[in-house]
């Protein structure tokens, strides 16, 4: 189980993932409090960042799609066969524990992510998704 930014609040993970590792700090502690584990931290960047504690970094898991499609990114890096995104429609709806995630609601900043995920082909093998757009693109899980 990968988690996501602020699902790591949510569900217990073995991994957590994000584009932004500035805020890691608070998503392992997060972690730690509801399910008394702390999970391995993962971040996609060409380069560690000085003072930014991550116990692993992918540069081929960044870029400019969200930090959902890094995490898909990072498991395929990792050796896994199949990634199911959840929770990760890229649609205007509302996220986790909160409404529709700020840049979605901007429909050019939301075709902007689609596009370069979309475009991100070398990924998309084993990539499904339970919902939205996502769903749309990738297909469903079989089963």
């Amino acid at each position: 189980m990968i988690a996501v930014n602020d699902v790591a609040e949510l569900t217990r993970a073995d991994h957590l993932f994000t584009l932004h590792p500035e805020k890691m700090a608070a998503w392992r502690a997060l972690q730690t409090i509801a399910f008394g584990i702390g999970a391995l931290t993962h971040s996609g960047a060409a380069a560690p960042i000085e003072g930014v504690d991550i116990d692993y970094w992918w540069p081929k898991a960044g870029g400019k799609g969200t930090s959902a499609w890094g995490a898909a990114r990072m498991a395929q890096c990792m050796g896994f066969d199949e990634v199911i995104l959840c929770g990760a429609p890229l649609d205007p709806m509302p996220y986790a524990k909160r409404g529709p995630a700020k840049l979605f609601m901007c429909p050019a900043i939301l075709r902007g992510y689609r596009d370069f995920i979309a475009a991100d082909t070398d990924w998309h093998g084993p990539v499904r998704s339970m919902s939205g757009w996502t769903k749309r693109t990738f297909g469903e899980p079989d089963g």
